[in-house]
């Protein structure tokens, strides 16, 4: 189309330049998607085409890329939407942190799979929800919420004053929205009885040179709790 022939139609990368509707230097030209390079995610392509589509027809709909929900589907899962505190500590941005475990959310220790945590980023004074990064199973799930919340601009009390099931994965986003607040006795609460709980296990099995040999240890130490909680106790100790 010649389009990267004309001055100022691409950038020194090569990518194309764009205004906010996704025209390029000629008006009735349109790019969306890596060739603009705004981000290389096949559903950030879609929602530009989305905002390009509307202003052809004569409507508004603007594209935040800030916005943009990233997902890595590894293993734990990481998703995250919104700025990083690298980037809000460079531009100067004061910000609050609320950070919740998945080894105290009930439903990650019933599927035994409680690594990783959600970490929420706030705005200092206005408690708006600047940034979300989760790590653990289900991350690209649950990062949909925080990104509802924030395309509203709601605020981290919006979150934590939200009900949310019991028991679920989200449950995490909701703590962690709470731990924002300024108020982190709940789970501090909670961090103390891990760290008590996981101190006395190691103790427990620091003997023992395989996890063969130190369950039967541990039944009998901890004969008194039920089959399913020892199921987790199991899965540390083979850890």
């Amino acid at each position: 189309m010649g389009i990267e022939r004309e001055d100022r139609a691409t950038d020194e990368r090569g990518r194309l330049t764009v205004n906010a509707q996704f025209q390029t230097s000629q008006p009735n030209i349109y790019a969306v998607g890596d060739v603009n390079g705004l981000s290389l995610l096949a559903h950030a392509a879609s929602a530009q085409a989305e905002t390009a589509v509307d202003h052809i027809a004569g409507e508004s709909h603007p594209y935040q890329n800030h916005l943009v929900p990233r997902a890595l589907y590894t293993w734990p899962e990481v998703a995250s939407v919104g700025a990083t505190e690298e980037e809000l500590t460079a531009r100067g941005v004061q910000y609050k942190i609320g950070k919740f475990p998945f080894m105290a959310n009930g439903r990650a220790k019933a599927n035994q799979q409680t690594d990783g945590f959600v970490k929420i980023l706030a705005d200092a004074k206005t408690d708006r929800v600047l940034g979300v990064h989760i790590v653990g199973r289900e991350a690209g799930e649950m990062i949909h919420e925080a990104a509802v919340l924030m395309e509203f601009g709601g605020s981290a009390e919006d979150l934590a004053r939200t009900c949310h099931a019991h028991p679920t994965m989200a449950e995490a986003v909701k703590e962690a929205a709470l731990a924002v607040a300024g108020d982190p006795s709940q789970l501090r609460t909670v961090e103390l009885k891990l760290l008590d709980y996981h101190s006395h296990l190691m103790s427990v099995i620091a003997p023992f040179t395989s996890a063969d040999e130190a369950l039967p240890d541990c039944k009998r130490r901890f004969k008194n709790l039920p089959d399913r909680h020892f199921a987790s106790v199991e899965w540390l100790v083979r850890r």
